[in-house]
């Protein structure tokens, strides 16, 4: 399994779906057989330019660790959520890999 940072953003009207947004994370990597690490809100903030109409979001960061074929289902199920304005996803630069699992 590879570990995964992930940072997502609801836009500022979804205050209530906060909670709701953190279980759909936990789920999509439960689902997908991996663990958790860490996951927390970092709360809300102004944007830089708006996003689908928003000029704040509230901002969110996850770790967790997943196999690398499974990645791509999360990866695709944050992209049809709608009430994520943006998201990123990336493997962890600590992971414990080796060469021949990186090429």
């Amino acid at each position: 399994m590879r570990k995964y940072e992930l940072v997502w953003i609801l836009g500022d009207e979804s205050d209530e779906d906060s909670s709701d947004s953190i279980e759909t994370v936990k789920n999509l990597v439960d689902s997908n057989g991996g663990a958790i690490d860490e996951i927390e809100e970092l709360g809300k903030r102004s944007l830089a330019y708006p996003i689908k109409k928003n000029n704040e979001g509230i901002y969110f960061s996850a770790k967790f660790q997943v196999d690398g074929d499974k990645a791509r289902s999360i990866d695709s199920a944050l992209m049809v959520d709608q009430k994520i304005i943006r998201y990123l996803m990336i493997k962890d630069s600590n992971s414990n890999t080796s060469k021949l699992e990186q090429d």
